[in-house]
C-alpha cells in the first residue's frame, strides 16, 4: 500500500499492517505516553523517506 502525504509529492510504501485506524493510532500513542515505548505486539522499522523535490 502506498500512503501520500505533503499534498501528494511524498509517498511511503507500507504494509498492510503498518497502516493504523484512528483509534488503533491513539491507542498506540496514549501508551507511549506513558510508558515511552510502543506495544510489544508492534515492532518499529526504520523508514527512509526521500525529502520531496520543490
Amino acid at each position: 500500500m502506498t500512503i501520500e502525504f505533503l499534498d501528494g509529492t511524498g509517498r511511503a510504501l507500507v504494509h498492510p499492517d503498518e497502516a493504523f485506524t484512528a483509534e488503533e493510532a491513539g491507542e498506540i500513542f496514549v501508551h507511549y505516553f506513558h510508558t515511552l515505548t510502543v506495544p510489544a505486539h508492534y515492532v518499529l522499522r526504520e523508514v527512509d523517506l526521500p525529502l520531496p523535490t520543490a
